[in-house]
């Protein structure tokens, strides 16, 4: 590892988090960038204000990237005239249900059995999703409340208005994660925080999406 990169690591060492802790912050770091931070479009390491960042968000919710509770993603953006790629760090639904198992009263306990409708052509047609959790030391899980995910708002299409890979072979899968990491975001109080099945590109231009997190939709409620 070039000494010029070391330094670098070593300036930005402090914005590790816990999971750290007792391990080469510099080594854990270059690891990162190496393997998790992929590359960009002409195969070259990614910045390391980008690295920096992805750093401070996870320590922010103290998700641990080696767990995946955190991926380092990159979205195409505008800026003026010219498209560029910006980085956005998302949280997997395991690091979300990690930061509801953190939140009081409720606090997350788990996700119940989804509810899915199949339409007459044995189409998915939506999934909702229940959560529980717990109230101060009580060790009863209730129903804190649930969410229902409609296909035809979630589904990722490529630019030609088809569903991407993932959807066409596990689309309850992603439905399904769609409508808990919704649950869980009403029923726990925690914003901003959108999942990666939940984050939409349209068309070839970039445009990010995120979709979901609507009141409308959204039957929050402790279950009598």
């Amino acid at each position: 590892m070039a000494a010029d990169l070391i330094k670098e690591y070593k300036s930005i060492s402090k914005y590790v988090g816990e999971w750290g802790d007792g391990l080469n912050k510099e080594r854990l770091i270059g690891n990162i960038h190496k393997n998790l931070m992929g590359v960009d479009s002409l195969g070259k390491a990614r910045p390391i204000e980008d690295l920096a960042y992805f750093l401070l968000v996870a320590k922010q919710y103290n998700l641990n990237p080696l767990k995946n509770e955190i991926y380092a993603t990159y979205q195409r953006v505008k800026q003026g005239n010219q498209w560029i790629e910006k980085i956005v760090p998302i949280p997997s639904i395991h690091g979300l249900r990690k930061l509801a198992r953190e939140a009081k009263n409720p606090s997350y306990a788990y996700t119940g059995k989804a509810d899915l409708e199949i339409d007459d052509k044995g189409e998915i047609v939506s999934a909702t999703v229940p959560v529980y959790g717990r109230f101060g030391s009580s060790v009863e899980a209730v129903k804190v409340g649930e969410y229902t995910a409609y296909m035809e708002e979630f589904a990722k299409l490529t630019k030609d208005g088809e569903k991407t890979k993932q959807w066409r072979t596990m689309p309850r899968v992603m439905l399904i994660k769609c409508a808990e990491a919704n649950a869980i975001r009403a029923s726990f109080g925690i914003g901003g925080i959108y999942v990666e099945e939940e984050i939409d590109h349209i068309g070839d231009k970039g445009e990010i999406i995120t979709i979901g997190d609507s009141e409308e939709n959204s039957n929050s409620g402790i279950e009598e």
